[in-house]
């Protein structure tokens, strides 16, 4: 009998297609225009739902899906259990540091408040303008050193486009994870909603973000062939 290839050998991403990108980009955005005049209703709506005890403490655990801790874990369990993937961590690690980049960048230049800090859901603020909060704050989006300055960074859901990368990544490195993996991306989204750190536009636009950086990094192996090239026992096979 022929042995049966690993999960990520069986399915392999198709080729990535910038066609696709810029298809993907532009039904995003037309969505994204569809939903925003209903932003703020969603917005307040979803507020209102009650979240109590384990519930919330759990969705408040569950939306650190792609964060730093569950990156650790992640790193832990495949260093561990899977010593012929684990080089992937390096693609895992790149594409989050590039999505994450790209992320501030568009939080800074767009300047849009959170629900929970201003419920105003057209009050964009361009990079040189400032935001007057009710609580006497004033701030550009861009001031990384001014406390509270995150308040005006709503779009994109920085938590969303996290989720995206990990899942990606999992799904390309073992496909049969796929199921869970858009699961928790759903449930990541909706959570950042339901606790009112997000609009759904700003869900919709991180997600994108975090797909178009790694869907077509993490299949491509650029850091993890870097890193192999330069230190041939990263890896002790192929895969």
């Amino acid at each position: 009998m022929t042995p049966t290839a690993p999960d990520s050998d069986l399915h392999s991403p198709s080729p990535w297609n910038w066609r696709r990108a810029a298809g993907l980009t532009l039904l995003t955005a037309a969505a994204v225009a569809l939903l925003m005049p209903f932003d703020g209703v969603i917005s307040h709506a979803a507020r209102s739902v009650p979240l109590k005890g384990d519930l919330r403490r759990s969705l408040e655990t569950l939306q650190q899906w792609g964060d730093f801790s569950s990156l650790v874990l992640v790193t832990a369990f495949m260093g561990l259990l899977d010593e012929r993937r684990r080089h992937r961590l390096w693609d895992l690690w790149a594409a989050m540091g590039l999505a994450f980049l790209g992320c501030v960048v568009i939080m800074s230049l767009v300047g849009r408040p959170r629900p929970e800090a201003a419920n105003d859901p057209w009050g964009f603020v361009l990079p040189w303008q400032t935001y007057h909060f009710a609580n006497g704050l004033t701030t550009h989006a861009w001031d990384l050193f001014r406390h509270g300055n995150t308040q005006l960074w709503s779009m994109p859901s920085r938590h969303t486009m996290a989720a995206v990368v990990l899942s990606v990544f999992l799904v390309v490195v073992y496909p049969r994870l796929k199921p869970l993996a858009i699961i928790m991306v759903v449930v990541v989204g909706v959570t950042r909603v339901l606790l009112g750190a997000h609009y759904p536009t700003d869900v919709v636009v991180g997600a994108l973000l975090g797909y178009l950086v790694a869907r077509p990094f993490v299949p491509s192996q650029a850091a993890s062939r870097l890193v192999v090239k330069k230190h041939p026992r990263e890896t002790p096979g192929p895969g």
